[in-house]
């Protein structure tokens, strides 16, 4: 075998030092994944704390400064609604910019924002599942929150037919501006 070939040469010493090199090297190369990981979720994170704080400080003030409404924005807004829904479920601020630039009513924004998510989310089943995501305990808790996503939604629609609709995006505005301040604080702390 190839150990007793080692051991007749009297090579055991520097396979041995060669492995902890190799090992030394591999622990080396994760911390420096882990810290790269964590550095580009912080940056997400930041960036779009200050997006969030920056357009819904916008639309509390009459949106006078900042509008998103052409194909341009659309593509660059959508693509980076999904890229950040899918690495860190926050897609829903650059969905926003979009959205509300466009002056819809309530129902166009609510029913557009839930297709949007609808596809995202059908998008991320292949990869998800070339991840490892889908385990059975994943699956298991998917199984747990249908009844309480059903509710959700169904709670949904009843409040949002309570709401005037002015006041609906006022809401709307002042939560990324909330969210703003969470995330770009959680981000620059960490």
């Amino acid at each position: 075998s190839g150990q007793r070939i080692v051991k007749i040469f009297g090579a055991a010493k520097y396979e041995k030092d060669r492995f902890s090199k190799v090992i030394i090297r591999n622990r080396q190369m994760g911390t420096k994944l882990a810290r790269l990981s964590s550095t580009n979720s912080l940056i997400i994170e930041i960036i779009l704390g200050l997006l969030c704080l920056i357009f819904g400080l916008n639309g509390l003030l009459g949106n006078k400064i900042l509008s998103f409404t052409s194909n341009a924005a659309a593509t660059v807004l959508g693509t980076i609604a999904g890229f950040t829904s899918f690495v860190a479920h926050a897609g829903g601020p650059p969905l926003n910019f979009y959205l509300l630039s466009k002056s819809l009513t309530k129902e166009k924004y609510l029913g557009s924002a839930a297709l949007f998510f609808a596809f995202i989310n059908l998008a991320k089943v292949l990869p998800y599942y070339f991840l490892g995501q889908f385990t059975n305990q994943n699956i298991l808790l998917a199984l747990i929150f249908i009844p309480i996503s059903f509710l959700g939604v169904k709670f949904g629609i009843k409040i949002q037919g309570c709401i005037n609709e002015r006041i609906f995006f006022k809401i709307i505005y002042v939560s990324l501006v909330f969210l703003g301040l969470f995330l770009t604080f959680i981000g620059s702390t960490l």
